[in-house]
């Protein structure tokens, strides 16, 4: 992630901060997740190399200054991650049977960002020439980067991008939908506190650039009073616009503190896939407290309910930060099964639709999911015909036993 506070042209390296040594080592653990579950696809086919494309849109100079240690940024935790996914692979399939073709495409417009990264990258072991250097800005790369991927695998798919730009307008929502079109995965950071903190009637411009309409634009800029309410009221807009507009199936946003100034930007995943959002959740919960979200445990995540509106009431809007904790992971369990049997109650749905329809709405993990329905079932609130929890499959029906209300004795107070 590059902007003016990071400058690679001078005699020492830029400073970065443990917000975002947390964030790269997300990155990190997403990678070597992403490509050992991916792999499972060519374990039929031990002749053929699995390959994938890795785009770091704002790769930045690959390199800073963390109290007097050197370390790596983005470039390198790529390299790192696609290195020690390999070893799993390896020790797992044998070395005969893991052939990973792996390129990288390094995208910054600072031209000294760009030199320092590639003096960085020479020191490495990993192959030179599957790693690509492009001094552009990322909305100008996008067609070449296209047709780069298509060449590669002949196909759609197999690619993910990393989108840390340091703000919140260098990643345009027309520019998501073209990647998640191509049935990629992305994460993307967005300095929602900046933008809230500093929104005035010259942001106008801004917002519409950004896809939003003249009358939501009109809309976000009445609501800032700089209210808690409010500011509340403006994230829910700005999520539900970020995952409508690029038109990703599975959204999950999440917020990340500045350990300095206390603000916080999200790191938001956006795929097609169930699984892929499954392993992001995974290790959002791996890093626990350094990580959060807003709304309420369960099904309640960045909820918005009309009850909880200051224009009815005084309460705030999704008020209550919860971190991924323990205690966040046992009040998402405490009320798991009695959400999830409210929403089979009237019409019993498939395992795989249920996890699509509530995907959006929880931190839980699909083992998490798992485990609060067969405390549905041992606590017959739910129906299953499964008789063990991880043989539960996508077609298995999940439905109530016909009742009027629900009362579980554990939630009463």
């Amino acid at each position: 992630m590059t902007s003016k506070k990071y400058d690679w042209g001078g005699d020492s390296l830029p400073q970065i901060e443990n917000h975002s040594l947390c964030k790269h080592k997300i990155i990190k653990d997403y990678l070597i997740k992403y490509i050992c579950v991916r792999y499972r696809g060519n374990i039929p086919y031990p002749n053929s190399s699995f390959k994938l494309t890795i785009i770091d849109g704002f790769a930045g100079g690959g390199q800073y200054d963390y109290h007097g240690t050197t370390v790596g940024g983005s470039p390198l935790a790529i390299l790192e991650a696609v290195k020690e996914a390999e070893a799993i692979l390896i020790t797992k399939h044998g070395k005969d049977r893991v052939r990973l073709d792996v390129d990288i495409i390094c995208i910054d417009k600072n031209k000294y960002a760009v030199k320092h990264l590639n003096n960085t990258l020479d020191q490495t072991e990993y192959p030179r020439e599957k790693i690509r250097v492009w001094n552009q800005e990322f909305g100008n790369t996008l067609p070449e980067i296209i047709q780069f991927i298509k060449y590669k695998s002949n196909s759609r798919g197999k690619c993910l991008f990393i989108l840390d730009q340091y703000g919140y307008s260098d990643v345009l929502m027309s520019q998501l939908r073209t990647i998640i079109a191509m049935n990629a995965e992305v994460i993307l950071t967005f300095a929602i506190d900046t933008f809230i903190t500093f929104l005035s009637e010259k942001s106008k411009p801004v917002l519409k650039n950004m896809g939003f309409s003249d009358s939501k634009a009109t809309r976000i800029l009445a609501l800032n009073n700089h209210t808690e309410n409010c500011r509340a009221k403006i994230e829910l807009i700005f999520s539900e616009h970020i995952k409508q507009h690029s038109n990703a199936k599975f959204y999950t946003p999440f917020l990340i503190h500045s350990d300095k100034s206390n603000w916080g930007y999200w790191l938001v995943h956006l795929s097609k896939h169930y699984k892929a959002r499954d392993v992001m959740m995974d290790v959002h919960w791996k890093h626990g407290n350094k990580i959060a979200h807003y709304g309420g445990p369960g099904l309640d995540m960045l909820s918005y309910k009309s009850a909880f509106d200051n224009d009815y009431t005084d309460q705030i809007v999704l008020s209550k930060e919860y971190r991924f904790d323990e205690i966040a992971k046992a009040e998402s369990m405490a009320v798991l099964p009695e959400q999830i049997a409210r929403v089979v109650h009237k019409c019993p749905l498939p395992f795989h639709e249920l996890k699509d329809q509530i995907s959006n709405n929880t931190p839980a993990s699909d083992e998490m999911i798992r485990s609060a329905l067969w405390e549905g079932k041992e606590n017959k609130e739910l129906i299953i015909s499964r008789q063990k929890k991880d043989r539960i499959k996508d077609t298995d029906i999940i439905k109530s036993p016909p009742q009027s209300f629900f009362s579980f004795s554990r939630n009463k107070g």
